[in-house]
């Protein structure tokens, strides 16, 4: 059993003091204070991918003494990952820190410098975002990173839909039942941001918030915590493309969420827009706190910030991008079943 090779495990020969399991399909078969349950027997798989349906999961571990479900879901992330990582391809190894649990196969340096990075950034995106942050009840912090672009693709195909086109992607916050990070980038400094920017959405992810207020408060966090954002002449050469591109129809795939799935222009600029937006309005921060906690996404936040802001969003994004009030660009939900 997984829990028994973690027992064994060269947690104080690593130098990053991680403990590392082997990868084995073996791992599926989870035990803990004696109870015994089989990830693959609900398993769904995709491009030869297993993934456990999390719903039996919860419902096994929900029937456990109260002391024995920590540990109990703890056994299910760890070995539904070793079980991943044995499809995924050789070289995969899970490294278990104190606080987070990392598939990779990336050599154990690499691996121990990612866990450090997500346990840190996990304290700094608490600190950042006060009590809008959630807390997870069971498990740790689970980050995937794939071996290459390929795998990455290969893995998320199954969170799509199977025709139409989409915008690229470097990195994901999953939460289908367990709550993961997903990346490929094989560089350290390059997975910063994006681990910065996931483990954002994962404080987020018990508000029903609006996808632009989402990735806006994600791409905050990710610019003060990794650094980033645009210059003086790229932030101009944005808001002239902003100007031409918002119309009051157009504006409606902002406000719905699916212009940041699109892949062509309109994600850049949806991306950004919420950016400027957040940018704008977290001035006063506390308001700013009680209109996410208001803020729903079957209306983009509308009723919210008119009762928390005393502000229409339309009228928000037309004075950032023209210094005019207009509330012809905001949400009109109405529209959206097309999208």
């Amino acid at each position: 059993m997984l829990s028994r090779w973690f027992g064994r495990g060269r947690r104080g020969d690593s130098p990053q003091g991680l403990a590392v399991a082997p990868c084995d399909a073996r791992a599926s078969q989870v035990e803990s204070g004696g109870a015994r349950l089989d990830l693959a027997a609900n398993a769904e798989w995709h491009e030869g991918l297993p993934f456990p349906d999390w719903a039996s999961v919860h419902g096994w571990v929900d029937g456990l003494d109260a002391g024995l479900r920590g540990e109990a879901w703890l056994a299910c992330e760890r070995g539904w990952l070793a079980w991943l990582g044995s499809c995924l391809g050789p070289g995969y190894r899970l490294y278990e820190s104190d606080s987070a649990l990392l598939l990779s196969a990336q050599p154990e340096r690499y691996a121990g410098l990612a866990a450090s990075y997500m346990a840190t950034t996990a304290r700094r995106v608490c600190a950042a975002l006060e009590e809008l942050a959630g807390d997870a009840e069971l498990g740790k912090d689970i980050l995937i990173v794939l071996a290459d672009q390929d795998s990455y693709y290969r893995f998320i195909s199954r969170l799509y839909p199977d025709e139409g086109e989409w915008g690229m992607s470097s990195g994901m916050h999953v939460s289908d039942g367990c709550q993961y990070f997903l990346t490929w980038q094989d560089d350290l400094r390059q997975m910063e941001p994006v681990i910065a920017h996931e483990m954002t959405h994962g404080f987020l992810a018990h508000l029903p918030l609006p996808t632009w207020l989402n990735e806006g408060i994600a791409v905050n966090t990710e610019y003060r915590l990794a650094g980033g954002g645009p210059v003086a002449w790229q932030a101009q050469e944005l808001l002239d493309r902003h100007r031409g591109y918002w119309t009051p129809d157009s504006i409606q795939a902002f406000w719905s969420g699916a212009a940041f799935l699109r892949p062509d222009q309109a994600q850049e600029l949806a991306y950004d827009l919420g950016r400027v937006m957040v940018g704008a309005l977290a001035q006063d921060w506390a308001a700013f706190k009680r209109f996410v906690l208001a803020a729903d996404r079957s209306d983009a936040g509308q009723a919210a910030a008119l009762a928390q802001l005393d502000l229409d969003l339309g009228d928000c994004v037309s004075s950032l991008l023209d210094g005019r009030e207009s509330p012809a660009l905001g949400p009109r939900p109405v529209c959206w079943a097309s999208e």
